[in-house]
């Protein structure tokens, strides 16, 4: 990569790390119950955003409850015991807030965003839904129907129909053979009655933390979410949906195996899948994992695609969390007997330390280290991440996916930051340690149309 090249990206991933500083370092405080206060101290915007954080996730109910959690935000969202949906959708129309929530497999939280002038009303409005959400009627249906579509719609995906069968068959007896959104069977658990049980349950001071990100004062602050927030006490019930509370399985069930389904919405191509074992994201290989997975897809792409026009679309993707996974995909592969020469062609590359950078007019490929060309990966990730947590409400959500994952508002940024540290030399060695060798456990999933099941049955064996 030509220094020019090189400098820009650190320009971009400077100016948008400079963004964010105003609201670093957050100002902690406690409620009298123990709820934890994060407030980063953003002087330079007259928007807010307050994040009402509840960790948990799938480890509070089993795989018949799948989307339990989800259910019970949406409803929080949805209306409360003081504010209907329509004055909260009057409301957000006439100030421009926001109110919504995000659910993973570690928790979940609920938030707004508004112009600091509206600040209070729209603090009233958000924990008001998170303490009485009035689970309306309306407000219920709406919901089991918009899954009800999701899960048509899911039925009908080849790429759903392909990790579906993944999970069903990796994280059989996992903490993720729960999910966060429903499937045919839990659907009919999402009932008022399960996530009024479910609330009681979830009002713990212990798992529950706030984020704020603005130009808000501590004082005023405190002493709004302590008298919103403060009476809430550890809740008597002591429901886990199908979970033993002390159930931690993280194992995944490699066989060895292939399993391949057909779906005729393929129109002759085939969507396939090689899961294998990879660090989590505790282990000091993680970071550069990302970057080796992320250089491994480009790899892929020009060899699988470019070179021989063997699918619409290669690549490769790890997961963040504390089950480690590599993924190796096939996006609408069409030359499906060839695929492994492919890929396995790609892959000796890498282990070579060739790295493709550029094509002739005649074909042929331009070559040059994995150091040389890390630096431009590692700036594609800074930019990507800064570029995402550059307003408040971006912020706020990087903080609250970092105290969920970890503990630690501040953890997943300083993981971020720990790219500029990764080597050529560490994703050259991560990349032999997990794609180089061929592991003992692995397992491969297809969806192929009824044309080419017999192509992905030559291609597993």
């Amino acid at each position: 990569m030509s220094l020019s090249r090189k400098f820009k990206y650190l320009v971009i991933a400077g100016i948008l790390f400079c963004g964010i500083c105003a609201a670093e370092s957050p100002e902690s405080f406690s409620l009298s119950n123990g709820i934890k206060i994060y407030n980063y101290k953003n002087q330079s915007s007259r928007t807010g955003t307050v994040n009402i954080v509840v960790k948990g996730g799938v480890k509070n109910y089993g795989p018949e409850f799948s989307g339990l959690e989800d259910a019970l935000f949406y409803m929080m969202c949805d209306s409360s015991v003081k504010y209907d949906k329509k004055s909260i959708m009057t409301f957000n129309y006439k100030t421009s807030s926001v109110f919504d929530y995000s659910t993973g497999s570690y928790g979940s939280y609920i938030y707004t965003s508004f112009v600091d002038s509206y600040f209070e009303q729209s603090l009233d409005i958000l924990t008001e839904g998170f303490l009485n959400p009035s689970y309306s009627k309306q407000g219920f249906d709406q919901l089991i129907q918009l899954y009800q579509n999701k899960i048509q719609k899911n039925s009908r995906s080849e790429e759903a129909q392909l990790f579906k069968n993944m999970r069903s068959k990796l994280y059989k007896g996992n903490l993720l053979e729960t999910q966060t959104t429903p499937d045919d069977n839990s659907l009919l658990n999402i009932t008022v009655e399960n996530l009024k049980l479910y609330h009681s349950f979830v009002m713990d001071p212990q798992n529950i933390s706030v984020v704020v990100v603005g130009n808000l004062k501590k004082s005023k602050l405190k002493k709004l979410l302590e008298s919103k927030l403060g009476s809430i006490k550890k809740s008597a019930s002591s429901a886990y949906f199908g979970r033993d509370e002390n159930f931690i399985s993280q194992k995944c069930n490699f066989t060895n195996s292939s399993e391949m389904q057909e779906n005729s919405n393929s129109f002759m191509t085939s969507y396939l899948l090689k899961v294998y074992p990879m660090c989590n994201q505790n282990h000091k290989d993680y970071m550069a994992s990302k970057i080796a997975a992320d250089m491994y897809s480009s790899q892929l792409y020009n060899v699988v695609r470019e070179k021989y026009g063997a699918c619409y679309t290669p690549s490769c993707f790890t997961t963040s969390g504390d089950t480690g996974l590599g993924f190796t995909y096939i996006f609408k592969g069409s030359d499906i007997q060839n695929m492994n020469s492919y890929i396995n062609e790609a892959t000796e590359l890498m282990m070579e330390n060739k790295f493709i950078i550029s094509k002739t007019l005649e074909g042929d490929f331009s070559f040059a280290s994995i150091q040389d060309c890390v630096e431009s990966y590692k700036n594609k990730f800074f930019t990507g991440t800064y570029e995402g947590i550059s307003t408040n409400s971006g912020r706020a959500g990087y903080a609250c996916s970092s105290l969920l994952r970890f503990g630690d508002p501040e953890k997943l940024l300083e993981l971020t930051e720990s790219v500029s540290m990764v080597t050529g030399e560490q994703v050259l060695d991560v990349f032999r340690k997990y794609w180089g060798k061929q592991s003992d456990e692995f397992e491969y999933f297809a969806v192929a149309s009824p044309e080419k099941a017999d192509e992905c049955k030559k291609y597993w064996k």
